[in-house]
């Protein structure tokens, strides 16, 4: 049985982009989720001190507990042509924060110098090279 509800598709958080600790300025961060076989992008570009924020994104949609809820997540950098993917799994929880074990990340840095590394999640993992509190 379906039934109406709403979901959160990739939660907002605000982070700052670094290579070897410094900020990286006026380059452009793109998202890009897929849910229900629909690919959905956005592209901001973060500040002068590396800062960008993306807001969440709701839909609403009959969800059965027969079906695992997946959505395919990815955040990409690029700087000076050259393209740096900052965010890769995908999100089984259906609540906003679910990507971060229910919890609104805090100071959210992502490291371009670093290689992706596995976060264990309550439900999951993904592949990144931010850290949060």
């Amino acid at each position: 049985m379906l039934f109406p509800k709403k979901i959160c598709l990739f939660s907002g958080f605000t982070g700052q982009v670094t290579i070897s600790g410094s900020p990286v300025g006026e380059v452009l961060v793109k998202r890009s989720f897929e849910f229900e076989g629909k690919t959905t992008e956005e592209e901001i570009t973060t500040n002068s001190h590396g800062y960008f924020t993306f807001e969440s994104v709701w839909t609403k949609t009959p969800v059965s507990f027969l079906i695992q809820f997946v959505v395919q997540q990815r955040i990409y950098v690029y700087v000076n042509e050259k393209e740096y993917i900052i965010w890769g799994g995908a999100k089984l929880i259906e609540d906003e924060f679910g990507e971060f074990n229910g919890k609104v990340p805090k100071n959210l840095v992502c490291k371009l110098e670093e290689d992706i590394r596995r976060v264990d999640m309550e439900i999951g993992a993904i592949g990144t090279n931010c850290y949060w509190e």
